[in-house]
């Protein structure tokens, strides 16, 4: 059976909310041209129009014919026409290709070239089921139908936004809160813009570009102060992922997504910053009930048996064992104090008590129970800090375990397609250049120990970064270079590495990463030979500070040290401590 694949191109124009083209390539798999049709092409345009965050609109899909040069519109009988005509061009490379393979199995032939389709995409109309039913197709007179056919669209509050939106052209008001400009990775940076409702401050919502010009703009002409009031239009909407909820400042589930054909206008100023209110909880848990609820006549009762002395006695030693109980009861849970209408008119009447004596029985016993806690005073809600949940706690092993393994496909992605340099990637000095000498002079000059007296050749190098230690069999190896390669984090580039570099970072001895030792480590540590920062080779005692480049501590005698059991084996130690 022989499957042909076509390579499709797409070109999108007139696109609603954006500027320009846009150009995407895809691939159609068929066996019978007759098994297609416009909706395969059809499925493509949508799954397209998806990924460019568009509405769903209507789209027509154009192809230019080569003999007459006319823009024709595509549909069923002219894509199998087209098919057919593919497949027909190339029937004697098939057949020929299947009596070589004996027509056993499942072929799949690519064709060469491409099949260029040019999609208009219209704007989406609001259509609303009042009036398709009617003949004439006349929607009433009425404000709402009115913004609709408006060129701006109708207002939807932040707290009536949907994914995707019920009104195609729309636009949204709210007060900036907050800006904020965010690198969440190298060469990528976004900008977050919190707006809320000027009526109702607890309608909030966050709008994010990752433009540059658009992150430009809002640069120079909004600011976080909560006194601009801006309305944006052709806008998108989206629901947020995991990271969005992970990191978000409010509860909305939508974001609003912008982009260069996106309008953000600064309308109105006010006079003051608009205040975002927090509500504090208050509790009360004096003459509570075991399931923690306050009974309104019983601090009715309250009120009438504290008018005779000895009835109040009685009640103050009742009224403290049932605080007791209560607190027994119901134990370290939190109560809240909750007064519904309907139990304030089911309640019956008390003689001698208003509302009014209740309501002051309740701020007394408010009073007491706060003045008896410490004072804990309410945090200001940041709209730039970051809130970390205990969920962002537990995930948080399992996302630096993904980030890791992020970082080794990447290293190997590079370790597989890069050319591996020469120059070692902790002391710097590649063997087979000698154009390294200029760099081991200039290390050996700033030398306080040898001074450049000894400025040795790059045979001598090559000698004192080898590994010399004998095999099981009692051979030399006089290695050069391990046999693992490793990645600079700087340049992206991958790096050899000397053995005797290996053996003298004492980092890397205790079991960290070589890779994240040169990008983490050495620009901190300072030679203290020659002064110069890339220091990698310190000293084996565990009170002594002196850390040392690999030349320096090679080329200076005292400084590296072999032992007695293994002759090759090298151990840095400084003058201090070499007897030791």
């Amino acid at each position: 059976m022989v499957v042909t694949r076509v390579e499709l191109r797409l070109r999108f124009t007139k696109m609603p909310g954006v500027e320009g083209e846009r150009v995407f390539h895809d691939s159609l798999t068929m066996s019978d041209p007759h098994d297609c049709g416009f909706h395969d092409i059809g499925s493509v345009v949508e799954r397209k129009l998806q990924f460019m965050e568009i509405p769903h609109c209507a789209f027509t899909v154009f192809h230019r014919d080569a003999k007459s040069g006319d823009m024709v519109v595509v549909d069923d009988a002219y894509l199998i026409g087209l098919l057919e005509s593919i497949m027909a061009s190339e029937a004697a490379g098939n057949n020929s290709a299947s009596h070589h393979n004996g027509g056993v199995g499942e072929e799949e032939i690519v064709v060469p070239g491409m099949l260029s389709f040019d999609v208009q995409v219209g704007r989406a109309r609001l259509v609303d089921h009042r009036s398709v039913n009617n003949a004439n197709n006349v929607a009433p007179l009425t404000s709402e139908a009115l913004q609709a056919l408006a060129g701006d669209g109708p207002h939807v509050p932040i707290g009536a936004l949907t994914c995707p939106p019920r009104i195609p052209q729309f636009f949204v008001r709210g007060v900036v809160i907050a800006v904020r400009f965010k690198n969440p990775k190298p060469g990528l940076s976004v900008c977050e813009i919190d707006l809320c409702e000027p009526e109702d401050t607890k309608q909030q919502i966050t709008s994010v570009t990752f433009d540059a010009e658009v992150q430009k703009a809002v640069q120079e002409c909004l600011r976080g102060d909560r006194k601009q009031v801006v309305e944006l239009r052709n806008i998108y909407i989206r629901v947020k992922n995991d990271v969005d909820r992970r990191f978000q400042t409010n509860t909305h589930p939508l974001l609003i997504r912008m982009d260069r054909g996106s309008r953000i206008e600064v309308v109105r100023l006010l006079a003051v910053p608009l205040a975002l209110r927090s509500e504090p909880v208050v509790t009360v848990r004096e003459n509570l009930r075991p399931a923690g609820i306050v009974s309104l006549s019983d601090l009715a009762a309250l009120g009438e048996v504290r008018q005779s002395p000895t009835a109040s006695q009685n009640r103050t030693q009742s009224g403290t064992s049932s605080s007791t109980s209560s607190s027994l009861h119901s134990g370290a849970r939190r109560t809240m104090l909750s007064l519904a209408n309907t139990a304030l008119k089911s309640a019956p009447p008390v003689a001698g008590v208003v509302p009014s004596q209740v309501g002051e029985m309740l701020k007394q016993q408010q009073k007491a129970f706060l003045s008896k806690r410490a004072h804990e005073e309410h945090l200001p809600w940041e709209p730039d800090t970051i809130h970390v949940t205990s969920r962002d706690v537990k995930l948080r092993d399992a996302i630096v375990k993904q980030h890791a393994m992020k970082e080794e496909d990447r290293k190997d992605r590079i370790r597989r397609r890069k050319e591996v340099s020469q120059v070692c990637i902790v002391c710097g000095v590649n063997c087979e250049d000698e154009k390294s000498l200029s760099m081991v002079t200039d290390l050996l000059k700033n030398n306080s120990h040898n001074m450049g007296r000894h400025i040795p050749s790059m045979a001598d190098i090559r000698l004192m970064l080898s590994d010399r230690r004998l095999t099981k069999d009692g051979k030399s190896r006089n290695r050069l270079v391990c046999a693992q390669h490793f990645v600079s984090a700087t340049t992206r580039t991958l790096h050899v590495v000397h053995c005797r570099c290996a053996h003298l970072c004492s980092s890397y001895q205790k079991g960290t990463d070589l890779e994240d030792v040169v990008a983490l480590e050495l620009p901190m540590q300072v030679c203290h030979l020659c002064g110069m920062p890339g220091a990698s080779v310190a000293c084996y005692h565990p009170d002594c500070r002196e850390v040392y480049h690999t030349i320096c501590a090679l080329f200076s005698d005292g400084y590296v040290n072999f032992g007695k059991k293994d002759p090759y084996l090298p151990c840095p130690a400084c003058p201090r401590h070499t007897q030791v």
